[in-house]
């Protein structure tokens, strides 16, 4: 028993030392590696890196939607649908590139900064101009009445009923009855309200377009299944609440001054300025490339609530704040939150646009 004791013992000995040996090689090993890195800078914060990754990945993507567009001209089959995929995908790589040049700002000098946001705008410009050419929207169309009278006299004669009543009842402002505009796709364009009009569309089961309109109260009647409201200058649109609703999206572009109240399933608000908005909307609101914008609750009975707002733009500072394009508006400047009749919201519209 004492021989196999002494036996056990020197193995065990044995053992230890080679374990001893073999933890002393792999902390020499990790001590050289760490030596190296320690003189070297974090790949995410190498300056020549990121520039070269920005670079290929600019590159790479305007090949493959370039690529796409050539196929779209030679009309091969599902050319197009690729290149809309192509684009939705290089739109989402722009803003992970303005994300990613946002993130590096700390070490990145000014004129790279300012080289990899022209790179992520080029690019992004690049796509709007090949969906353009490539993959044209649909244009909205009048019915078949006004069509042939065509659009400019067809508002008239819809103002010219609506001013004779307002006349007769003693009110300045001219009150259009609900514009048949029938069909899948509609548009109301091309209006000067004069800051005492106010337009009622019909635009129940359609996909409305008002565009390229100035000073005027544009009341949305029915459920629409999507609206579009583009170079609108000094307008109210009133798509909420008793008056209407929107099934679907509701896209705002190139808007200017003026309130849109929206009840709708998303709002995306596009190159916009000095807009307010009351919205009830099932999911996030998203603005980009807008400023001044302000925001409150369709519906806020107390005057309290809130409105999240996805800003694209929004520059992240050092201090971990960031540049807001948006704004909450104050409970008491809330002009069309929680009105509970047509009347009320009307009045308040019209008073909005004289202002």
């Amino acid at each position: 028993p004492i021989m196999a004791s002494s036996s056990s013992a020197s193995r065990a000995s044995t053992v230890l030392a080679r374990l001893e040996a073999r933890h002393r090689v792999r902390a020499l090993e990790a001590q050289k590696v760490k030596s190296q890195t320690s003189t070297q800078k974090a790949p995410e914060e190498d300056s020549d890196a990121f520039l070269s990754l920005f670079t290929q990945i600019q590159k790479e993507t305007t090949q493959n939607m370039q690529t796409c567009a050539v196929a779209c001209s030679s009309g091969e089959p599902e050319a197009q649908s690729k290149l809309a995929n192509e684009i939705a995908e290089t739109l989402v790589t722009c803003d992970r590139m303005r994300a990613m040049t946002a993130s590096a700002t700390y070490y990145l000098t000014s004129f790279d900064v300012r080289a990899c946001e022209a790179q992520s705008n080029a690019l992004r410009d690049l796509a709007h101009a090949l969906r353009a050419k490539h993959l044209p929207r649909r244009r909205f169309k009048f019915s078949q009445d006004f069509s042939r009278r065509g659009y400019a006299g067809a508002l008239e004669h819809v103002l010219e009923s609506a001013s004779d009543t307002s006349t007769a009842n003693g009110d300045d402002a001219r009150t259009a009855r609900p514009a048949d505009i029938g069909g899948r796709e509609a548009a109301l364009e091309n209006f000067d309200g004069g800051k005492t009009q106010v337009i009622d569309v019909d635009v129940s089961g359609l996909d409305a377009t008002i565009r390229d309109g100035r000073d005027a109260v544009v009341v949305c009647r029915g459920r629409a299944t999507a609206l579009r409201l583009a170079r609108l200058t000094n307008c109210i649109v009133l798509c909420a609440g008793e008056m209407g609703s929107v099934d679907g999206p509701v896209y705002v572009e190139e808007c200017t001054q003026g309130a849109v109240a929206v009840d709708s399933r998303q709002l995306r608000i596009h190159d916009s300025q000095g807009v307010a908005f009351y919205v009830a909307v099932s999911s996030t609101p998203i603005m980009e490339d807008s400023s001044n914008l302000k925001f409150a609750p369709w519906r806020d009975e107390d005057g309290t609530g809130d409105v999240h707002v996805q800003d694209f733009n929004r520059v992240l500072r050092d201090d971990g704040m960031g540049t807001c394009n948006w704004s909450t508006i104050d409970a008491t400047s809330r002009v069309l939150t929680g009105l509970n009749t047509e009347e009320a919201v009307l009045s308040a519209a019209r008073g909005l646009l004289c202002t």
